[in-house]
């Protein structure tokens, strides 16, 4: 997964991330505002639910937020002609189940 910050940034923005999530096939965005608690951003598009397919989709998202410096979709596409596309069912199919639910009414609670 590649991130890129973004340093030319508008004002009321504290920080601005893009790049290639191969886990979802799809570029991102995320757009943290002065106040923001990390890591949650204020605008996070570029999942399952809200897909960019294009590089140049990025630069339109980030207008009034922050400046994308030269050659930013050229960088955009090599990350993701790197990384490529990560199969999430493949990845789900050999993982390891999680372990079963704890039992908290016969455990001393430290709060």
């Amino acid at each position: 997964m590649s991130a890129h910050q973004l340093y030319d940034l508008a004002d009321g923005i504290a920080l601005v991330v893009a790049g290639w999530d191969p886990g979802h096939g799809s570029y991102y965005v995320s757009i943290y505002e002065d106040g923001d608690a990390w890591p949650c951003p204020s605008i996070e598009l570029g999942d399952d639910a809200t897909p960019i397919a294009k590089p140049e989709w990025v630069l339109e998202i980030l207008d009034g937020y922050a400046t994308a410096p030269a050659g930013f979709v050229e960088t955009l596409r090599a990350d993701a002609e790197k990384e490529g596309i990560s199969d999430m069912q493949a990845v789900l199919a050999v993982a390891r189940p999680a372990s079963a639910a704890y039992q908290l009414d016969e455990s001393d609670v430290p709060f």
